[in-house]
């Protein structure tokens, strides 16, 4: 059993595997000692690879994964309106090959005596086999996120090192680096 507290952003467990994001603040307490916790997922198998620290704001928690989606189901996962990928759009999906992962990044901001709240989450790399490893945030507080793609329509910017993807064959495996705005945008 994982405890969630009243005021998760999510306190039930959704489906296959979801993220589990918690703050304590250590006051020997006990499990009085736990001041949030969430879930963070939706129907499918869903990670949480990478968690970072704002370093200018002690409250400011980002995570970083990967969501699957499933054709029959859709991927359910929390995204919010207004940040870069606020929907996915799989490509390649079909009866046969029903499933496909995507990245995300959620923000979330925690308080040290608690509630805690969702600030923003976004789906991040192109719409089919990506995942997030890693998250760091700058002193501006732009989120810095890195993974792996297989999409061929990984959204790059003008002046990137590399903009395509060089795979071969039916593997095109590329690792990305991508920074988002503090507001996700």
């Amino acid at each position: 059993d994982i405890p969630v507290t009243p005021d998760a952003f999510d306190s039930t467990w959704n489906g296959w595997e979801d993220g589990f994001i918690a703050r304590f603040k250590l006051d020997g307490n006990g499990v009085a000692d736990l001041k949030y916790s969430s879930f963070l997922g939706g129907v499918n198998l869903d990670a949480i690879e990478g968690l970072a620290l704002d370093p200018t704001n002690s409250e400011v928690v980002v995570v970083a994964g990967h969501a699957w989606y499933d054709m029959f189901t859709g991927p359910f996962f929390p995204s919010t309106p207004g940040v870069f990928k606020p929907k996915l759009t799989p490509i390649g999906v079909s009866p046969l090959f029903p499933h496909t992962k995507t990245g995300f990044v959620t923000k979330f901001r925690f308080p040290a005596g608690g509630p805690g709240s969702l600030v923003w989450s976004t789906f991040a790399g192109g719409n089919w086999e990506d995942f997030l490893s890693d998250v760091a945030i700058d002193e501006t507080s732009n989120v810095i996120v890195a993974g792996g793609a297989r999409s061929y329509d990984l959204p790059t910017t003008r002046g990137a090192i590399d903009r395509t993807q060089d795979g071969v064959a039916n593997e095109p495996d590329d690792c990305f680096v991508w920074k988002l705005s503090p507001d996700g945008a």
